[in-house]
């Protein structure tokens, strides 16, 4: 008979197996997915049509090794799986199994199934195996294991209908376990059965080895754990690595019955030399440094090439718009505020296209696992580790699923250390704002006839991104005395052969988010900027009395001249189409804060697009084009606007003003959701207020030496 019309089927398996991308097949959501661990931080859930009866609830657990838990995302599987009383308890769960290495994901799947939730294998990476001389014999492996196993394609789809139809189908719960763990510690387990009302002895052991800090119990219960574990003498360290022995013992004996291994062939023993290199303590960060400064180079060299020829056509676009429009507020809000708001965003889209390709290529193809591995020691002298550095290499990664990935740390000072590090990290929605700044600001020279300036100007803010974060994790590890975090686990994966599908996801996800920013944030500020630019500045009482004099005059020459008309002069604060902008409310907020920006190399109105983009980095752009139309018009391309009005004849190659503002960019808070989250994931109301105050002032103050140096 037909299981119930709405179950809930939970996604399991190790890291980097291929779970976010099966999600995505069966739900039609885009979840960011990437060859390397740690993408999925927290639960995820969408709905998937089995069929014309059965909809089914996708849970998406993050990626575990085991059932011990180590670390956030690990606990956020066994809370789910060990608490029948959880909301998201699933009805089924889909194992997904990196099919090149069952031994390793046999542990996890092994422990799942003696949990006693109906379970099925679904074998990934069959491909990948077979790369690897590696034979899995599907059938052979459901009869030793006792377990619909179904063979898939999580990136291509493939087998995706015979999963469907084996999840729509009753599975009754097996009665043989794979491991019995009853025999290590009979009278606790049957005590804590009677005691909890658990009717599964893993379950009972689960309770034993970590109930005593499950988010689940009561006080008092995890007490009473706590004692029955010293009444009966309960061991969990070491009756833990017996299981675990155990354990192995029956994968290795089905595992020699149900696979063969062969030779590898020469193109996988290539790859294999390869990763000697790559992973190497020199060579491995060499060849770092020089895939990344190929990659900037390239998207200078590539994006710059139809970047003529897109501010041209925009030009032309908006000019045409500009003249079927009327001359009044509304057509100056179109041409000044908002086309030049989305041209200086669209005309560097080349640009963003050819980096999130260039990375996404790198991330499929397995190589940024290497990148983190190599990291781990590096970043751990620092108080990091090699997870740190999923934000710093990937554009499917950000501080923000940082902070929230260790939302789940014991200890204060660790948390303190990721609130005031993980910000620092040159994550992925930064990078595009660099590439953005320096393709406006940085001319289209040449290094040795080859190399572009703007590629190496944008390796540099990389490079100092990523040691300002190691820096200062390394002074609040002095001043917090917290050690990075031990239980870092990581499994490189095979090379694989990138999937275009997966790539073009990638850039399509990453290119969405930018022109949502666009849309949500950066036309609102060049909105009210524009506002800002057509509301006269209240007058000081000088100039009210110097005002007044005039007017008299004015009104002198009007009674001796009668030809001469009266002409209405806007009041103060309001709209006007013609407004000088240093005379305007933009101009006068302006010149309030030149005083604060001027020591950094700042004009009042790069001053002011720095405060704007406090709500997104983008905003800088936007405000920037509306106050170079103000000044300039329309009659000039938006790039030529922007940049005479922000490099004046004379200046140096790379303008000081730009270096002190990539520099400020690079340490000031991202966002202001950014304070949201931090409020969210702290005890206390004052942390993002201390969090804004610290990084605010650690950027004035680097962009103040950077200013100074190179003026």
């Amino acid at each position: 008979m037909p299981i119930k019309s709405n179950p809930k089927i939970a996604l399991i398996g190790n890291p980097n197996s291929g779970k976010s991308s099966l999600f995505n097949q069966l739900t039609g959501l885009n979840q960011k997915v990437g060859n390397f661990p740690g993408v999925t931080i927290d639960k995820r859930i969408g709905q998937c049509r089995l069929d014309e009866y059965i909809t089914a609830q996708i849970i998406d657990l993050p990626g575990t090794y085991s059932l011990y838990a180590r670390c956030a995302e690990e606990k956020t599987a066994l809370e789910v799986l060990n608490n029948p009383q959880s909301p998201f308890f699933p009805d089924l769960l889909i194992f997904i199994a990196d099919a090149s290495n069952l031994k390793r994901n046999l542990l996890l799947f092994s422990q799942v199934k003696d949990l006693g939730v109906p379970v099925v294998l679904a074998l990934n990476m069959l491909d990948v195996a077979r790369q690897a001389g590696i034979s899995v014999h599907a059938n052979r492996l459901q009869e030793l294991l006792g377990v619909q196993v179904v063979t898939i394609n999580a990136r291509s789809g493939e087998g995706l209908d015979k999963l469907k139809y084996i999840m729509t189908n009753p599975i009754r719960k097996e009665a043989e376990t794979f491991y019995d763990v009853h025999a290590l510690a009979p009278k606790a387990i049957d005590e804590v059965k009677a005691q909890f009302a658990v009717s599964n002895n893993y379950s009972a052991w689960q309770l034993l080895q970590q109930g005593a800090q499950s988010a689940h119990l009561q006080a008092q219960e995890q007490e009473g754990l706590q004692k029955i574990c010293r009444k009966h003498r309960f061991h969990a360290e070491e009756l833990q690595a017996r299981e675990t022995i155990g354990r192995y013992q029956q994968i290795h004996s089905i595992l020699a019955r149900a696979t063969r291994q062969s030779r590898t062939n020469k193109a996988t023993q290539l790859l294999n030399k390869c990763d000697a290199v790559l992973t190497h303590p020199l060579w491995g960060h060499l060849s770092f440094v020089g895939l990344l400064f190929m990659l900037f180079q390239m998207v200078f060299w590539l994006g710059n090439a139809p970047l003529p020829l897109l501010d041209t056509a925009w030009g032309s676009l908006a000019g045409g718009i500009d003249s079927a429009l009327p001359n009044n507020w509304f057509g100056s809000l179109i041409t000044t505020s908002l086309l030049p708001a989305i041209g200086g965003v669209l005309l560097f889209l080349p640009h963003l296209l050819v980096f999130f390709t260039l990375m996404a290529l790198l991330e499929e193809s397995g190589y940024m696992s290497r990148v983190m591995l190599l990291m781990d020691k590096l970043m751990r002298r620092f108080g990091l580790n090699g997870r740190s550095a999923i934000p710093l290499l990937s554009t499917a990664a950000c501080s923000i699923p940082a902070l929230l990935a260790n939302k789940d740390c014991s200890c204060w000072r660790e948390r303190a250390k990721q609130i005031f590090v993980a910000p620092l990290v040159n994550c992925s929605p930064r990078l595009p704002v660099y590439i953005i700044l320096i393709g406006l600001f940085v001319p289209e020279t040449h290094v040795l006839g080859i190399l572009s300036v703007q590629g190496l100007v944008l390796l540099a803010m990389y490079g100092f991104s990523f040691f300002a974060a190691i820096l200062s994790s390394w002074a609040l590890k002095l001043v917090l005395k917290v050690k990075a975090d031990d239980t870092f686990v990581m499994e490189l994966p095979y090379f694989t052969r990138p999937y275009w599908r997966d790539i073009w996801h990638v850039v399509r996800v990453n290119l969405s988010e930018i022109g949502l920013r666009t849309v949500r944030v950066v036309l609102p500020v060049s909105v009210l900027i524009w506002m800002l630019l057509h509301i006269h500045a209240p007058h000081s009482n000088v100039e009210q009395a110097s005002g007044r004099s005039e007017q008299a005059t004015d009104r002198d020459h009007l009674h001796s001249s009668d030809p001469i008309q009266l002409q209405v002069v806007p009041t103060d604060l309001a709209l006007a189409t013609e407004v000088a902008p240093a005379h305007s409310l933009a101009g006068k907020i302006g010149q309030i804060i030149a005083p604060t920006v001027e020591p950094l190399g700042f004009d009042w109105q790069v001053g002011l697009a720095v405060l704007s983009s406090f709500a997104a980095r983008e905003a800088f752009v936007g405000s920037m084009a509306t106050l170079s139309s103000q000044e300039a018009g329309t009659e000039l391309s938006l790039l030529t606007r922007i940049r005479q009005q922000n490099q004046p004849n004379g200046s140096p190659l790379v303008p000081p003003m730009l270096l002190s503002l990539l520099v400020f960019y690079a340490f000031a808070m991202q966002y202001f959701h950014m304070a949201g989250t931090v409020l969210k994931q702290s005890p206390f109301w004052w942390a993002p207020l201390l969090q804004l105050v610290y990084m605010t002032v650690l950027a004035y103050a680097s962009a103040f030496v950077v200013n100074q140096l190179f003026s």
